[in-house]
């Protein structure tokens, strides 16, 4: 079963590898036994190079706090890292909830974002700066994501706004997301999806100096 915090039950799921419900202070340790770690071994995707397992894995635990904290249910899936429309599609069928598209944008102004939609949205880029109220996007280079985020291509999450204790990101969050039962994003790694309701993303995001803004995100025709 997934890995959640005990605030309410977890759902099964055929194709994810899953962990009993634990809060993140209690490193998720099944009872009888010694502390169980979340897993960032290369058997589901491993941490992406570039960014060492210890830190990711930190940044994660503290997530998790962070969010137990403020009294909020999530729960996490394990699964292979996701490169294909076919894998990712599966992976929709196997886990609840709404499926997010995330993207690490940079405005003509030097302003940085990232923008959650849901996973079958074609967001339309020429449009989304009159959405938003910026100026013409592109995208983020890696090397930003990495150092204003912590986490590389493919982990791209609102939640790692957790990491921007600068407030250098801002974030959007489209209203079908903020509004879903069950949201699932990125643990700030690829190899997990995590899910929790959308007000609670919305919530964790501003008592962490984030809040996002909320629209209907402009579709490509």
């Amino acid at each position: 079963m997934p890995l959640s915090n005990g605030l309410d039950k977890p759902e099964k799921h055929s194709g994810c590898a899953a962990v009993p419900r634990r809060s993140a202070g209690s490193e998720c340790a099944p009872a009888g036994r010694g502390p169980a770690r979340h897993r960032a071994e290369p058997d589901c995707g491993g941490v992406p190079s570039g960014l060492g397992a210890a830190p990711v894995m930190t940044a994660e635990t503290n997530l998790l706090r962070a969010l137990d904290s403020l009294g909020i249910s999530w729960t996490i899936h394990e699964h292979e890292a996701v490169f294909t429309v076919e894998a990712s599609a599966q992976l929709h069928q196997e886990i609840a909830g709404a499926h997010t598209k995330n993207l690490f944008l940079k405005d003509a102004g030097g302003q940085f974002w990232v923008i959650s939609a849901p996973h079958d949205a074609s967001v339309d880029l020429k449009a989304l700066p009159d959405a938003i109220g910026c100026k013409k996007v592109s995208f983020g280079k890696a090397e930003a994501m990495e150092e204003l985020l912590g986490i590389l291509p493919g982990s791209v999450t609102p939640l790692a706004a957790f990491n921007d204790t600068a407030g250098l990101v801002k974030i959007v969050i489209d209203r079908r997301l903020a509004e879903a039962e069950v949201v699932n994003v990125h643990p700030l790694r690829n190899t997990a999806t995590l899910g929790l309701a959308g007000s609670d993303l919305i919530r964790f995001l501003a008592e962490h100096g984030h809040e996002p803004q909320v629209v209907r995100l402009p579709a490509r025709a």
